[in-house]
């Protein structure tokens, strides 16, 4: 549980990291400060939005089995 944890904290907080190659932060301000902001805020969302789309599935897929196996032990019990 507590592997679990840690890799969840480390998704959470991996979004503070601004993921950018030096070369490209370098050119987008030297061109426009507002449109490097962006670009950061646009390599992360793009990194996060797969995770979170993942987790909502794994998670609507656990609730779906939980059911099932409460509905089996009704009938069986």
């Amino acid at each position: 549980m507590r592997r679990v944890r840690l890799w969840i904290l480390g998704f959470l907080l991996g979004g503070m990291v601004w993921g950018q190659c030096a070369m490209c932060r370098k050119n987008a301000e030297q061109a426009n400060p507002g449109l490097a902001k962006g670009l950061r805020v646009g390599i992360v969302v793009l990194f996060v939005a797969p995770y979170v789309a993942a987790g909502v599935v794994g998670w609507l897929v656990y609730r779906r089995m939980q059911g099932k196996a409460e509905k089996r032990a009704v009938e069986e019990g």
